[in-house]
């Protein structure tokens, strides 16, 4: 509701007058910027208009325009520098024409020198580029920064006003710049001693048009949460001028827009607005969008009758928006997998046992079933279920998805827990993939790592379809297929030979400095069995474990990330998306409670020290489910970057325990101990992911060592479960290349320690091989988790958004119907070594000497080292 002051015909005018210092020079100065500035410009659209015509004539222009531009300045520039006669110069004035004069002389300099270089035959386009920068800088001293409005000061309301500021000499023409239809009166009884016109006391408008403004509002999205359901019952309030209407609906402000409507003058030919997003805010609170488009048509002599029709309005009295603005509709079909919902809070102070998802797309929807026992097992059992809807076939005009979740408690009661709205359904449309073209009769060439195809490929053995990528070598070689191709072999009846079941632990082997390859390999027959480490082993001082691999990551030897492995691979959303849902008030003033009004979802180095001398005493807490592990006993005493160097093992059942907490606490001896911290893991989304983040692949096969494989299953067998569940044709192996569909992968599969050594075949390596660059399949590839180190935030819940220090940390995961991994990798930190440190003090100089002899006055010193 607005206050309004009717003044319709008659505009009242006011005059004050008052006795100020002549500031017209700084108009002046302004003004001859300005038109500086519109004159350069002018001479470049002349140059862009002869360029078109002839070349000679557009570079004569660019030199008389710049010739100009110089002459100018130099003019401004004296003046400038002339001595002001009554003028109320400030030393902001003094200090805002030094800048002027500074930036024009510098810019003529610059000017000057480009007319010089044309000469050189300077392209035309550069000079240009140099003028469009000599007229963004004019504008700019042109316009004077506006003051800063003081802080607690709110828009109460808008006048529109026509004000004139000029000296008493130039009164004659206040009304010179009127718009076009108005007229004065005068007053009635003017003094008889005034011989210039007395000012009007008011403006009357005679001429009088009438217009009609249309506000359709189609739909709005991502509106502020009003109601403590987390929902809001939102309605519109249109006000242009002093008139304004509203729909029905309970009045709470949660946001408002501001738009310009399109104008359509009697007589023209009426087009049609568009719709468009307008955006609302509340406050400096962004509340969502508005999809409306407003038109503004003058109504003719003849009346409003010759207008556009609209569509008879409702019961309500609310017009719906006309059917050549309307978006046009096509039928989607909407299909949802319910997979479960997690991190429920209490609502009304009792636990969710019984809930519901409800979801909503332009008044159609569907329902979940209802999840019996929560506790028990959070996830659906009826997965999957699909709706129709028509929406826009513009995709940005799509409505909001609504997804509400509800409890279903005693006598039949419901009650709502959260809400959650997708505002962007572009990122779940489904587009069919287009056919693939008939393959060519060329042999493509795809490199996918470092290495030479060995000698047993042989040529007339290349399909010509296919495409062979090279994992070894840095030089790929191209097989040259025979005249009549071989077709590759049929899924059904594979002719190539399956993988041999020897266990081969070679390292890949590296050219020497005269081109020749050493041969770095262990043993390809050795034992399975791993060597117990002896204490000489122990005191050499060459010994290789986990911590070398782990100080050499500088070189590549396995991932760290800086961050969370979330970050790095999309939240591991790729096989199903999480909503959080929401619950009560949104505003401007308790927008800071963002993490409160999460309800659920639908689905260590640098601490802060936490003692007064500023150190912590850290030490591990994990928690998953009802499972928690306390490592109190092995804190790590006034340390804030500890190496903790601990490995815990876990059983976990999903969905019920897929949420894995990392906590650090600070030790202490008396009370509570402190909470430093904490990271969540969903591992859920981890183990489900095509990713595979279950255990990360390591850069090498190796058997035994510190680098041991620790996968409980073999690359071979990994590669197989891939093409299988992507459906792909493979992998195929032979000696030399492993083939995937079209695709083949060469590299060594045949290993041999020395001549007298039988050779041992093994396809585990070029396995690795291929998974390490599975990204590069065709349709279904995607980027494998390698062996990493994750670097995960620590956030505490009394200091949102403050990142209370960093753990560094991986997470492996075996399914217990998997055969069992290999012994957990030992990460206990190095044990110190004792030594003895020797330091020679050889000599002194320019020692100050403090004592005197008192019979001799002999400077001397009794001086030792202390270290």
């Amino acid at each position: 509701n607005y206050n309004y002051l009717p003044y319709d015909e008659k505009k009242p005018c006011v005059y004050i007058k008052s006795f100020w210092g002549d500031q017209t020079f700084r108009l002046y100065f302004s003004n001859s910027l300005e038109k500086m500035a519109d004159l350069l410009e002018e001479g470049l659209e002349h140059v862009k208009d002869l360029i078109k015509v002839s070349e000679l004539a557009s570079e004569e222009k660019m030199r008389s325009t710049l010739n100009d531009f110089i002459s100018q300045s130099r003019t401004f520039i004296a003046n400038a520098e002339k001595k002001p006669k009554l003028m109320n110069r400030t030393a902001l004035d003094k200090k805002r024409l030094t800048l002027c004069k500074q930036e024009l002389e510098a810019m003529a300099k610059d000017a000057k020198g480009i007319i010089q270089q044309q000469k050189k035959k300077i392209l035309l386009d550069e000079m240009m580029r140099e003028t469009e920068g000599f007229i963004e800088k004019i504008r700019f001293l042109v316009d004077e920064l506006p003051g800063k409005r003081p802080s607690g000061w709110n828009v109460h309301g808008k006048v529109d006003v026509y004000l004139w500021l000029g000296s008493t000499k130039y009164a004659s023409t206040i009304l010179d710049n009127l718009p076009h239809g108005y007229e004065t009166e005068t007053p009635s009884a003017a003094s008889a001693g005034h011989h210039a016109a007395p000012p009007p006391v008011s403006l009357a408008y005679k001429n009088k048009l009438f217009f009609q403004l249309r506000a359709h509002m189609y739909q709005a999205r991502g509106l502020i949460a009003a109601d403590n359901s987390g929902l809001s019952d939102p309605f519109a309030k249109v006000t242009f001028v002093s008139h304004c209407q509203t729909t029905k609906g309970k009045s709470e402000y949660i946001g408002s827009t501001v738009a310009s409507p399109v104008v359509t003058l009697a007589g023209e030919k009426y087009e049609p607005p568009k719709l468009c997003y307008h955006p609302v805010y509340c406050g400096n609170l962004s509340g969502g969008d508005l999809l409306a488009a407003f038109e503004l048509l003058q109504i003719s002599d003849s009346g409003p009758e010759n207008l556009p029709p609209v569509d008879p309005p409702d019961a309500s009295l609310i017009y719906p928006v006309p059917s050549n603005i309307r978006p046009v509709l096509s039928k989607y079909r909407v299909e949802v997998l319910f997979w479960g919902l997690r991190e429920l809070k209490k609502v009304q102070l009792l636990s969710v046992d019984r809930p519901q998802v409800l979801l909503e797309c332009a008044a159609k929807g569907v329902k979940s079933c209802v999840i019996q026992s929560y506790k028990n097992n959070p996830n659906f059992n009826i997965l999957a279920d699909w709706f129709e809807v028509e929406l826009p076939e513009n995709e940005l005009l799509h409505p909001p998805l609504s997804i509400c979740v509800v409890d279903w408690r005693a006598f039949g009661r419901s009650t709502l827990v959260g809400t959650h709205t997708i505002n962007c359904l572009k990122q779940f449309l489904y587009k069919p993939k287009e056919l693939p073209p008939p393959p060519a009769k060329d042999i493509n060439l795809a490199d996918a790592g470092s290495a030479q195809a060995p000698q047993s490929v042989q040529a007339a053995e290349v399909p010509v379809d296919h495409i062979y990528v090279d994992v070894e070598h840095s030089a790929p070689v191209l097989a040259v297929p025979e005249p009549e191709p071989v077709a590759p072999p049929a899924p059904s009846a594979p002719s190539l030979p399956a993988p041999s079941p020897k266990l081969v632990s070679p390292s890949t082997p590296e050219p020497s400095k005269d081109g020749k390859q050493k041969d770095l390999r262990k043993s390809s027959r050795r034992s399975t069995k791993r060597k117990k480490r002896t204490i000489a082993d122990e005191s050499a001082e060459n010994v290789i474990d986990w911590w070398s691999k782990y100080y050499a990551s500088v070189q590549k030897v396995q991932k760290i990330y800086d961050g969370d492995l979330e970050s790095e691979f999309n939240n591991f959303e790729d096989w199903v998306k999480t909503f959080e849902l929401f619950r009560g008030k949104s505003n401007e003033e308790d927008h800071g409670d963002y993490d409160e009004r999460i309800i659920g979802k639908f689905k260590a180095f640098n601490l802060s020290p936490a003692d007064p001398d500023g150190k912590s005493d850290p030490y591990i807490v994990l928690k998953l489910g009802n499972t928690e592990i306390k490592d109190r006993e092995k804190y790590i005493p006034k340390q804030l970057n500890p190496v903790f160097g601990r490995s815990f093992e876990l059983q976990a059942t999903f969905p019920k325990e897929s949420l894995l907490s990392v906590l650090i606490y600070d030790y202490d001896m008396i009370g509570s101990d402190d909470l430093i911290g904490e990271t969540k893991i969903d591992l859920e989304n981890r183990f489900y992911s095509r990713h595979r983040a279950t255990c990360g692949l390591q850069s090498q096969y190796e058997i035994e060592g510190y680098n041991a494989w620790r996968d409980a299953t073999k690359p071979t067998e990994i590669l197989t479960k891939l093409c299988k569940d992507n459906r792909l044709n493979g992998p195929y192996m032979q000696p030399g290349k492993i083939q995937i569909g079209d695709k083949v992968f060469t590299g060594q599969t045949v290993f041999q320690e020395d001549e007298n050594e039988e050779p041992v075949e093994s396809y585990e390596h070029l396995a690795l091989k291929v998974l390490r660059s599975w990204n590069e399949t065709p349709g279904v590839g995607c980027k494998l988790v390698p062996e990493h180190i994750e670097t995960r935030p620590l956030y505490h819940k009394d200091k949102p958004g403050m990142e209370q220090g960093r753990v560094q940390m991986w997470v492996d995961m075996f399914p217990k119907d998997m055969p069992l991994p290999g012994p957990p990798v030992d990460i206990s930190p190095r044990k110190p070594k004792g030594y003895e440190l020797r330091v020679i003090i050889w000599n002194t100089e320019d020692v100050i000497l403090e004592d005197e002899n008192i019979f001799t006055g002999q400077k001397s010193s009794d001086i030792y080292v202390k270290g």
